[in-house]
């Protein structure tokens, strides 16, 4: 089995925003990254999460694929933005504290630092949300509002 960093030399998040736990599976067009609802995550309401938030699920999971990649490279990871998503279908009303997530992102297209995903979150093995998510990636000084930032 591949041994793969830490989230945190992948994904430019800090907990409690860093949703995501582990890389399961990379190649320069697939990843596959597991997570773990837990109680006292930032959208977590009475041992519920809403179902949207899977969105940002799949948006951490692209974001460990492409730090992987760049990792392999030898660049940093970069930031990213989300910038839609399509076709979003969410099967639940919400997860659960406990819950053991996969999600799974598909590169479709990628090019100039825009890039397309087929993405899908799965519950014990059971599909409960799909959707294709638009990002860009680039550097702090790219971002609106950070020029000239520390």
């Amino acid at each position: 089995m591949t041994k793969y960093p830490a989230m945190t030399e992948l994904v430019p998040h800090q907990a409690p925003m860093l949703l995501v736990d582990e890389l399961l599976a990379w190649t320069p067009e697939h990843a596959r990254v597991g997570a773990k609802v837990r109680a006292g995550g930032p959208f977590v309401v009475d041992g519920r999460m809403a179902a949207s938030f899977c969105l940002e699920y799949m948006a951490q999971a692209i974001a460990a694929a492409q730090g992987m990649g760049a990792r392999l490279r030898g660049d940093p990871a970069s930031l990213g933005v989300l910038l839609g998503s399509r076709e979003l279908r969410l099967e639940v009303d919400a997860l659960e504290v406990g819950d053991q997530l996969e999600i799974e992102v598909d590169r479709e297209y990628a090019e100039g630092g825009l890039a397309r995903y087929a993405c899908r979150v799965l519950r014990d093995g059971q599909e409960v949300a799909r959707g294709t998510v638009n990002v860009m990636t680039t550097d702090a000084e790219h971002i609106v509002g950070t020029e000239g930032s520390a």
